[in-house]
This record gives C-alpha cells, sequence and structure tokens, in this order.
C-alpha cells in the first residue's frame, strides 16, 4: 500500500518508461506482421471466390449446351400449355351460341417441332411394320421385314437401327437356308439365300458362295433322283397284272412315290392317270357283265384326285342300287 493506494503491479513494482516504450514497439510490429499476414489470406480468399463462381458459370453452361435441345423442347412445351385454351363446360346459353360463335384458334403443336422429329414418328412406324411382318419364321417374311426397314432414309436418326435389323434378318434367312440344305433340300436353300439382299455384303458373298455349292449339290440330287425314279417307274410297271384292278392300284401306289419337281415326276403322273382309267374300264366291263359286286369293288380303287375319280364314284352309287333292287327282287320272288 503506498500512499493509501492499492499497488495494481503483482510485483509490486512500477513499470519504468523503458519498458513500456518497448512493449508499445512491440505491439506495433505484432500488428503490422498481422496486418500482412492478413491481406494475401484475402488476396487469396477474394481470387478462390472470383475462381469458383467462374467455374460454376462454366458447368452451368456446359450442362445448357449439352441438353439445349430438352431446354428447348421443355420451354416450347412450357410456351404451348400456357398458351393453349381451356375448354369449359358451356352454359345453356353458349351451346344455344355455339353455331354462331367463331371457331378459335390454338397453337400447332406439330408446327414447334424439328423437321427431324416430324419424320421420328413416321419411320418409328416402318420399322415397327418392319417387325410386325415376321409373323413365320420364313425367309420370305424376313424379306418382307428388310424391304420395309429399307424405306428409312440414310440421315433419319433411326438410321443406324434399322441396319442393324437388316443384317441380323438378312443372317437368318442365310441360317434358314443352312437348315433346309442340311435336309437336302437343296432347291429350297437356294432360293432362300438368293433373299439376302446384296448391300449387306459380308453375309450377300457367304450367300453367293452357298449357292454355288448348293447348286452343285443340287446337280448331283436331281441326277441321282432321275435314276432312282425310272428305276421306280420300272417296278411300278412290273406290278400290273393285266385284268386285275388292285394291280394297277400297287402301280399307282409306286409312281406316287415321285414328289413335284423331281425327275420323272411328268411322266409318272401321266401313267397315274391312264391306270386310274384301266381301273375305271375294268369296273364298267364287270357291270356290264352283270358282275354289279366286283365292279363296286374295282370302281372303289380308282384313286382320289385321278381324272375318272368322280365318274367312278357316281358309277359305284348307281351299281350299289342296281344290286339292291336285283336283290329285293330276289327276295320278293
Amino acid at each position: 500500500m503506498v500512499n493509501g493506494k492499492m499497488n495494481k503491479n503483482p510485483n509490486n513494482t512500477v513499470p519504468s518508461q523503458g519498458n513500456s516504450k518497448n512493449n508499445t514497439t512491440q505491439q506495433v510490429e505484432m500488428s503490422e506482421n498481422i496486418a500482412q499476414n492478413i491481406q494475401p489470406d484475402k488476396s487469396f480468399l477474394q481470387n478462390l471466390i472470383v475462381g469458383s463462381s467462374l467455374t460454376s458459370l462454366a458447368l452451368l453452361l456446359g450442362v445448357f449446351l449439352t441438353n439445349k435441345s430438352i431446354f428447348i423442347s421443355q420451354l416450347v412445351v412450357d410456351e404451348e400449355y400456357t398458351s393453349s385454351e381451356v375448354t369449359l363446360p358451356a352454359s345453356p346459353t353458349e351451346s344455344a351460341n355455339e353455331g354462331q360463335s367463331t371457331p378459335k384458334t390454338s397453337i400447332d403443336k406439330g408446327d414447334s417441332q424439328k423437321p427431324e422429329e416430324n419424320q421420328l414418328l413416321p419411320n418409328q412406324l416402318i420399322l415397327s411394320e418392319a417387325v410386325t411382318v415376321l409373323n413365320s419364321v420364313s425367309a420370305s417374311s424376313f424379306s418382307q421385314a428388310i424391304i420395309k426397314a429399307s424405306e428409312i432414309p440414310r440421315r433419319d436418326p433411326l438410321y443406324p437401327e434399322a441396319e442393324n435389323q437388316i443384317e441380323s434378318w438378312s443372317l437368318t434367312i442365310l441360317y434358314i437356308a443352312s437348315g433346309r440344305a442340311l435336309k437336302g433340300d437343296y432347291d429350297g436353300a437356294i432360293a432362300a439365300a438368293k433373299l439376302v439382299p446384296r448391300n449387306v455384303r459380308p453375309i450377300y458373298q457367304k450367300a453367293q458362295l452357298a449357292i454355288a455349292e448348293w447348286e452343285l449339290q443340287a446337280a448331283k440330287q436331281k441326277k441321282a433322283n432321275e435314276g432312282f425314279n425310272e428305276a421306280l417307274l420300272k417296278s411300278a410297271k412290273k406290278q400290273i397284272k393285266p385284268g386285275q384292278a388292285s394291280s394297277y392300284t400297287k402301280a399307282i401306289n409306286e409312281a406316287r412315290k415321285i414328289s413335284s419337281g423331281e425327275p420323272q415326276y411328268e411322266e409318272a403322273q401321266k401313267l397315274i392317270a391312264q391306270w386310274s382309267n384301266i381301273i375305271f374300264n375294268i369296273a364298267k366291263v364287270r357291270a356290264n357283265n352283270k358282275n354289279l359286286s366286283e365292279a363296286i369293288l374295282a370302281g372303289e380303287l380308282v384313286p382320289h384326285g385321278t381324272p375318272p375319280y368322280e365318274s367312278a364314284q357316281k358309277a359305284v352309287t348307281d351299281w350299289k342300287s342296281q344290286k339292291e333292287r336285283k336283290e329285293n327282287e330276289q327276295i320278293k320272288e
């Protein structure tokens, strides 16, 4: 306690003027250092904020440019929605004057679309119609689908998809042709392979090579079939016994083994018609000799689908009626 006052110095010492000047100098230097440190940090923060703003602006600009068509189309839709009129239920007075009112105009939404967008829907329908053509797993149906899909122009956005479909369908046609060739149907295989379009170059070239090979196989097959069918007709002729209707039926069954398109087919058809007429003639001779039972048996042997078949059926019906009347007369006697 000095002069009645408490000393605020904890060490009970009074600071000298020299010490206070040193402390003041140190405080000023520290303030200057802090100010110098704060100034660069402040500039850095300002640069960081400006750089972040520019980066965000660039990103937003990139997003807009990338999705420009979406924003524009959405804007068009919004404009159309806000500009289109909402139709409210008409009052009785308005309904009465409806015929006298001026027709209201509306915005044509098709006008706001780009030409490419206007063409997109019709071309989508073309591609859909091409797919619906494939109602059966056949080379012809795939060929029709290819022809339909080929209507889409090269500049159209759907052209790459149509091109992929055409390539896939062309390959399927070649697979179908190969399956026929494996079954020995070389003519059918060749017909299918010829449906592969020329503009699908890799698959078309494979189809042409396959066709050349199958034509050789078809020629060998026809030559072999020709010899086989000739032998078959000779065997059929040997079955015939004059006057015996059933022997002609056996010969006809042998000749019918020759299918349409094979060698000797026309000859076989001529012999079948000739032998059928002979069977019918045998039946008529028996009927003339009053041998109705044998006539009916012979007449029923005339094959279906031959020239005398219908006449033979009528004759058989008549002979059965004659036989029934004759049997009834014998019963009465």
